[in-house]
C-alpha cells in the first residue's frame, strides 16, 4: 500500500498524550485535556498529518479522538493487539511511551485501516453499564461486609443499601430507554437473547461491547476454499 504523506501515532494515557509523526520522526507530549487536544490538533495540522492511529485504552482515548476529528483530522482507532503484533514483527520488544507513538504512526502508514464512525450512543451505553456493574459490585460487598455483623447495626446500613438499589434500578431505565430508541441494537438484542441462557441484559452487553457480532464469517475450509452456509446468524 501507498505510503505518501505523514501518518501520526498516539500512545493514550489518562493524563498525557505521548505523539510521533511517520516518516519525519516529530515527537511531541500534551496534556490529555480540552486545552492538550487543542495543541495536538494545531501540531497536527503544522506538520500536515493526514491520518493518525491512536490505540484503544479503555476510553481514554475518545476525547482526544472526538476533538481531533471535530478539526477534520482523519482518526483511526487501533486495536492493541494488532500493534503490538507489528511490534514483535520489527523485532521491536521495548516498552515505553515514545516508542510506542512512534510504531502506532508506523502502524497507521504501513495499514492505513479505514477511519470506522464514532458510534457515541454505543459507547454512552457501555458506560452505563459500566456504571451499573460498579453499583452492583458495591451493594453487593457492602451485604457481605454485613453478613455476620449483629441485626441492629445491619440495620444502619439499609439507606444506604436502598438507595444503591434504586440507583441500579434508575440506570437500567435509561439502558432500556436508549437501547429502544436504536432500532438496530434492539434488533441484535433480540437476536442475541434468542439463544438459550442468555439473558435480555447479557445480550445488550454482549451487542454493546462486541458489536462484531452479527458481522463475523465463519473461516473457510481449507480443502474447498469455502466459507460456511450462512455464515454469523446473529446479524
Amino acid at each position: 500500500m501507498a505510503q505518501d504523506g505523514m501518518f501520526g501515532g498516539i500512545d493514550c494515557g489518562k493524563d498525557a498524550l505521548d505523539v510521533e509523526v511517520w516518516p519525519c520522526g516529530a515527537v511531541t507530549r500534551v496534556a490529555n485535556s480540552e486545552a492538550g487536544h487543542r495543541t495536538l490538533a494545531a501540531w497536527l495540522v503544522a506538520h500536515e498529518v493526514t491520518l493518525v492511529g491512536i490505540e484503544a485504552s479503555g476510553g481514554y482515548e475518545r476525547a482526544v479522538r472526538d476533538a481531533l476529528e471535530g478539526e477534520g483530522i482523519v482518526v483511526v482507532v487501533l486495536d492493541p493487539a494488532r500493534v503490538r503484533c507489528f511490534a514483535r514483527a520489527k523485532g521491536q520488544r521495548a516498552k515505553t511511551d515514545p516508542i510506542d507513538a512512534g510504531v502506532i504512526a508506523e502502524f497507521t502508514a504501513h495499514f492505513q485501516p479505514p477511519a470506522t464512525p464514532a458510534n457515541r450512543q454505543r459507547e454512552q451505553l457501555a458506560e452505563l453499564l459500566r456504571i451499573r456493574r460498579l453499583l452492583v459490585d458495591k451493594r453487593a460487598d457492602i451485604k457481605k461486609g454485613l453478613e455476620r455483623l449483629p441485626e441492629d447495626i445491619r440495620a444502619l446500613a439499609a439507606p444506604a443499601l436502598d438507595a444503591l438499589k434504586a440507583a441500579v434500578e434508575q440506570v437500567e431505565g435509561e439502558i432500556a430507554r436508549r437501547t429502544r430508541a436504536d432500532e438496530v441494537l434492539s434488533e441484535r438484542v433480540r437476536a442475541l437473547g434468542s439463544a438459550p441462557g442468555v439473558g435480555e441484559l447479557t445480550a445488550l452487553t454482549l451487542a454493546v461491547l462486541v458489536p462484531e457480532l452479527g458481522h463475523l464469517t465463519g473461516a473457510p475450509d481449507r480443502r474447498t476454499g469455502r466459507r460456511p452456509a450462512g455464515g454469523c446468524t446473529l446479524s
